[in-house]
Formats: C-alpha cells, structure tokens, sequence
C-alpha cells in the first residue's frame, strides 16, 4: 500500500496543530527523487505512470509521524480535527482522478473509540474511501484489544477492507542504532497484533473483516509453526496465562490476513504465498515514500519470482480490483 504524502497535507497539519515537531518532519527534510516526496495529486499521477500503475489505494503516513505519540494522546481535540482534514482532502483528490486515485480513511482509534466510528461513517460516505488505515498497536494497546471492538464491528459491517501500518514498537528505545526499530521493530510489531488477532479470538468473532498486513505479514508467515504451541498443552506451562482456545489450528487463521509485497523478496514472497493459501491473498504494495524508488524495488523483485501469469495478475491487479470494489 503506497503513501501519500500532499504538500497541502502538511500544511494543513500544521495550521492545525500550531506546529510540527514529529519524526515525519526530520525525513521530509530529506527528500529527494524518489525518496520522501511532496507530491500533488497532479504529480502523483505523473509518478504512476512511470511504473505502469494504473490506480492506487493511498493512505496517510501515521499522524503520530507529525505529532510525536505522546502528544497525539495528549492533544485529542487536535487528533480529530486531523483526522476529517484527511478524509475531506482524500475526497477533494479523488474528485480530480476519480479513476485513479482511491484512499484508506483516517481515524484517530488512539484517542477515541466513539469518535472514529463516527468519523467512519462520515468518511465512507465519500466515493472515494475504500478502506480504513489504522496502527499495529494504539497507544500501546492491542487492535485486539476489547475496548475496540466497537470499532471493529462497525468496519466489518460496512465491508471495508483494514490497512494495519506499523507502529512504534515495544522497547523501541533499544533498537535506534542502524535503523533497527524500522527493519525489525516495525515487522515484529504488526507479527505481535496479528498473532493475538488470532490467539485473543479476534478472527474468530470477526470472520468476514478484511485485515491486510504490510510486508508480507511481518514475521508472521515465517513463524507459523511456533504459534502451534500456544494451543498444545505439551508447550504452556501452567505459570502462564492459559492457552489459546481455538476452533482451528493457528496457522489456518493466516489465510484470513490480506498481505501487501512492500519490502519483500522472492524467496519471502514464496513462503507467504504457501502460508497465506496462493496468490489471491496477495497485494502489490510498494512502501512508498519511505524507501529509495520503492516502486521499482518491488516490481524487480517480483519480476525475479517463479510466478506464472495468473499469479502475476492476482498480484498486481486483481485481488486489490476483488477487494476495494474497483471499477
């Protein structure tokens, strides 16, 4: 799932919030081609086609990238401001390339359960909102976590597939030297809250909602096995909170997830492909802007891939066509 990052966007933010001080500001000062770009709609476009990108599902990086977490908990009333300044910018853009340009809405779970389903509502409403994005943990919470569930309900009534982008991860403080909070905290981040969407039952009360994970699942799909033991008895000892009481076997709750090819390799793409049940789980994503010609990176990648035609169009086009709704 490719970002989307508008010059008006930050502006925006800003007026709102009185300044921006996040991390997300530092990297934009380290834009350049094909790296961290201010784009426009019109420019957005431009860099599709570049890649033979016919449409793109687009969300916003995480707000807390331009607040910092602690104060996108601490300034709420911002919080949702910023959140139907997005999805009112998101149906401007789509208004200009109706054919092109589609978005996940944004909601502030963090601060408020009410509110985002409110603000979900109000924001589906809009032709151009195709799904939802929300973080791999909410203020330190679980997505799995009760208190959502509100939310999650709703989602899954209204059909609308979930783009869950990692989040600062637990003990990220011991993991700042090179760049290891992003390559590993991320991916074991968004493996943490989809191994307890499966063990908490999650995926169980909801069997219809439409979970992508980015990066191909995180580590998930590389430690199917393990998760074995968190429902045999043989491997829970009694010190521990219980087992998993489940109506399947854990990795069988795998193939419910959606998985996007950001950051990916032939090699992990192959395992995902095996773990998530074939290519039509598959969807072509690119990371973008966060990592150098992503677009490029990823198609490469998939090129290099014993693919065969069907799996190819599954990948790039189909599956995302199938699930948003595409015309």
């Amino acid at each position: 799932m490719p970002t989307f990052i508008l010059r008006s966007c930050l502006g925006g933010l800003d007026s709102i919030l009185g300044g921006l001080t996040g991390p997300g500001v530092h990297l934009q000062k380290m834009a350049k081609e094909g790296y961290m770009q201010r784009l426009t709609a019109d420019e957005r476009i431009l860099w599709m086609d570049r890649f033979g990108i016919e449409k793109s599902i687009l969300s916003f990086p995480t707000v807390s990238m331009y607040m910092g977490d602690e104060k996108e908990v601490e300034r709420p009333k911002e919080r949702k401001k910023i959140s139907g300044f997005l999805n009112d910018l998101f149906e401007e853009n789509h208004a200009k390339h109706p054919k092109r340009l589609f978005f996940f809405a944004d909601v502030p779970l963090t601060v408020d359960v009410e509110f985002s389903c409110r603000e979900l509502h109000r924001a589906t409403k809009k032709r151009g909102i195709k799904g939802v994005a929300i973080q791999s943990n909410l203020g330190g919470k679980l997505p799995s976590d009760p208190m959502f569930e509100e939310f999650f309900r709703e989602v899954e009534g209204l059909g609308l597939p979930v783009f869950m982008h990692p989040h600062s991860p637990y003990g990220k403080e011991k993991m700042m030297k090179y760049l290891v909070y992003a390559i590993v905290g991320y991916t074991a981040d968004v493996s943490l809250a989809a191994t307890y969407m499966i063990l908490d039952g999650f995926l169980e009360r909801h069997q219809d909602i439409k979970i992508i994970l980015p990066h191909l699942g995180g580590t998930i799909p590389y430690l199917y096995r393990r998760l074995h033991a968190c429902t045999e008895n043989d491997y829970v000892p009694p010190s521990m909170s219980g087992k998993a009481n489940l109506s399947k076997a854990p990795d069988e709750y795998l193939k419910q997830f959606y998985y996007d090819t950001a950051i990916g390799s032939p090699l992990s793409l192959e395992l995902c492909l095996k773990v998530s049940g074939g290519s039509g789980r598959i969807l072509f994503g690119s990371d973008h802007p966060y990592i150098s010609w992503c677009e490029a990176r990823t198609i490469d990648y998939l090129s290099k891939t014993k693919l065969t035609v069907d799996e190819r169009n599954n990948i790039y086009s189909r599956n995302a066509h199938k699930l948003f709704d595409l015309l």
